[in-house]
C-alpha cells in the first residue's frame, strides 16, 4: 500500500520523537515472538514488547570484526 506524503510526514515526526524519547532516557523497547496454544492444538504467534534499559549495554569489542 502505498503511503500519501501527510502519512510519510507522520511517520518521519513519529520516528525522530521516538529517537529523541531513546536518546533522552535510554530505554528502547524489544519486541520478541511469543507462541500461544489455541484450543485445536496449533499454536498462535503473538508479539509481545517490554522495555528495556540500554544505558548499561554492552560495548561492541574493537577486535572482533563486523560480520
Amino acid at each position: 500500500m502505498e503511503q500519501t506524503e501527510e502519512q510519510k510526514e507522520r511517520i518521519a515526526k513519529f520516528l525522530k520523537g521516538y529517537g529523541a524519547l531513546v536518546k533522552e532516557f535510554e530505554v528502547d523497547m524489544a519486541n520478541y515472538p511469543v507462541w500461544v496454544p489455541e484450543a485445536n492444538g496449533s499454536f498462535k504467534t503473538i508479539i509481545q514488547s517490554t522495555p528495556v534499559d540500554i544505558k548499561g549495554r554492552g560495548t561492541l569489542s574493537p577486535f572482533i570484526p563486523n560480520a
